[in-house]
C-alpha cells in the first residue's frame, strides 16, 4: 500500500524538535533495546516521539522494514508504553521530558490493552505454530481470560484480539509485532531439504495468524509490524508500508543533528582524543563510518546513521566496524556477492518501487544475483543504500542508484575504495 501525500507532509517535523537525553545525565548503552529499561535505568535515549506522534495522527496500521540493530525494538516497546498510558516515562517524571509530552496526545482516551509479540523468540523451525499458540494462551491468561479450545490458528488469534479489546478501557486493543519476518529468514541461508519443507509451512502459519488479526480490525486501535524483510501476505497489505517513504526515514536511526544533540560530552571527548580536529570534522567522520543510509531522496544532512554503531563509538571512543562485527550476514550471500560485478551493480539504475516487494528468488546463477530483487534484499539488509533518485518523465517511475552506505558495511562486502567511490557518481554520469 502506498503512503499518502498527507503522511509524507506530516512527517516533515523539524529535527530541532527531536529531544535527546543529555550525555551528562545518562549513560550510553548499545545492549538495551527496551524503552522502559532505557528510561528507568537512566540510559541514553534519542527522542523519536515527535515523529511517532505525527505517524499516529495519520493512520492506525503500518509496516516498517529496517536493517538489523537499527532501533526497531526500541520504537515498538516505546509504542507499547505509550498505548498503555504510562505517562511517567514521557513527561519528565522518569528521565528528561520527551516531545510527545507537549503534543495533544490524549493520555486518558488513549489507554489500550497491548498485545506485543516478538516472533524471533517463537520462530523455532520445528515448533513455530505450537509456540505461537502457547504465546497467545499466555497473553490471554495474563488478561484473566481463557481462550476457547481450537486447532484453528486464525480462530485462536481472533479470540485473543476480542478478549484483549473486551479487557481494554477503550474496548480496542493495540497489536505490535516485532521481527515478524523471523520465521522466514531461512531465506538467507542455503537450506536443507528438511528446512525447505519447513519454510512454506512457516509461511502458512504467518499468513493464517496475520489473517486472524486482519479479521478483527474493528477491535484494533493501532497495529504495527516491523522486521528486516517485507513479508508477502495479503493480511499485511492493509497496512501502510512506510519503509521507502523518504520523509519517514528518521523513525529509526540517528540523524547528524540527533548525534550532536544527544552526545555533546562524548563528542568533545573524541575531539580531545584527536579523533578529529573539530566537532564538525568529527561528525563528518562519524557519517563516513556509520551514516549514509537513505531509503529515498534524502539530503546528505538527513542521512541516517546506524544507532548501534554510534552508541558503541560513544562507549569505546574508537572507530571500529561495530555493526559488521555483530551482525550475522549469511556466508552464502557474502560468497555470492564476491562473484558479482559490484561496479556494475552500483552504477546501473533500477526502478525503485513505492513499497518493498520482497518475493525472494533462489540464487542459482550470477544472472539471478544481479536481479532487482537482490538489490532490494541488500537494501533491506542495510548492505546497500539509496544514493540518489529521480522520476523519469517518460514513465513517471522512480529510478535509483544504489551505493554502499559507509565504511562499516564495506567490511562485510570487502569493497575496494575505488568501487565504493563509484557508488557516489549520481544519476547522471
Amino acid at each position: 500500500m502506498m503512503v499518502s501525500a498527507a503522511l509524507l507532509q506530516r512527517c516533515r517535523r523539524p529535527s530541532a524538535l527531536v529531544r535527546c537525553m543529555q550525555a551528562s545525565a545518562t549513560t550510553v548503552t548499545a545492549d538495551v533495546s527496551n524503552f522502559r529499561t532505557l528510561r528507568e535505568s537512566n540510559l541514553t535515549y534519542v527522542d523519536k516521539t515527535g515523529e511517532i506522534d505525527d505517524l499516529l495522527s495519520f493512520d492506525r496500521s503500518f509496516v516498517l522494514c529496517r536493517p538489523p540493530r537499527f532501533g526497531k525494538t526500541v520504537m515498538l516497546t516505546l509504542l507499547k508504553e505509550l498505548f498503555e498510558g504510562n505517562r511517567q516515562l514521557f513527561d519528565g517524571t522518569v528521565g528528561p521530558r520527551l516531545a510527545i509530552a507537549d503534543a495533544p496526545w490524549d493520555w486518558d482516551d488513549e489507554q489500550h490493552t497491548v498485545l506485543h509479540f516478538d516472533l524471533k523468540h517463537l520462530a523455532n523451525a520445528k515448533s513455530f505454530r505450537a509456540n505461537l499458540f502457547a504465546a497467545m494462551d499466555a497473553k490471554a491468561t495474563a488478561l484473566g481470560r481463557k481462550l476457547p479450545e481450537t486447532t484453528s490458528l486464525k480462530s485462536k488469534t481472533r479470540d485473543l484480539i476480542q478478549a484483549a479489546a473486551d479487557h481494554s478501557p477503550s474496548q480496542q486493543c493495540v497489536v505490535l509485532v516485532d521481527n515478524y519476518d523471523s520465521p522466514l529468514r531461512v531465506n538467507d541461508l542455503a537450506i536443507s531439504d528438511t528446512e525447505d519443507e519447513i519454510l512454506p509451512m512457516n509461511h502458512r502459519v504467518v499468513d493464517d495468524w496475520l489473517d486472524g488479526i486482519r479479521a478483527e480490525q474493528a477491535c484494533v486501535r493501532f497495529q504495527m509490524f516491523v522486521g528486516v524483510y517485507k513479508v508477502e501476505s495479503t493480511a499485511v497489505s492493509i497496512a501502510n508500508d512506510i519503509s521507502l517513504a523518504t520523509q519517514c526515514s528518521t523513525l529509526c536511526g540517528y540523524t547528524r543533528q540527533d548525534i550532536e544533540t544527544a552526545f555533546p560530552l562524548e563528542l568533545d571527548h573524541l575531539v580531545a582524543l584527536n579523533q578529529a580536529s573539530s566537532r564538525d570534522t568529527l561528525l563528518d567522520r562519524i557519517g563516513a563510518w556509520y551514516g549514509g543510509y537513505s531509503w529515498g531522496q534524502t539530503a546528505a544532512s538527513d542521512r541516517i546513521h546506524n544507532p548501534f554503531s554510534v552508541n558503541r563509538l560513544m562507549m569505546e571512543s574508537a572507530f571500529e566496524p561495530y555493526w559488521s562485527q555483530e551482525t550475522a550476514v549469511s556466508p552464502s550471500l557474502v560468497h555470492m556477492l564476491h562473484d558479482v560485478d559490484l561496479r556494475d551493480m552500483l552504477s546501473s539504475l533500477f526502478v525503485l518501487p513505492e513499497v518493498f516487494n520482497n518475493e525472494l528468488p533462489k540464487f542459482t546463477s550470477k544472472r539471478d544475483v544481479l536481479t532487482d530483487r537482490l538489490r532490494m534484499k541488500l537494501l533491506q539488509l542495510g548492505l546497500l543504500t539509496v544514493e540518489e533518485t529521480e522520476y523519469t518523465v517518460q514513465t513517471l517511475q522512480r529510478v535509483a542508484r544504489l551505493g554502499v552506505p559507509n565504511k562499516d558495511v564495506e567490511q562485510i562486502l570487502r569493497i575496494p575504495p575505488v568501487v565504493a567511490e563509484k557508488s557516489q557518481a549520481g544519476i547522471h554520469p
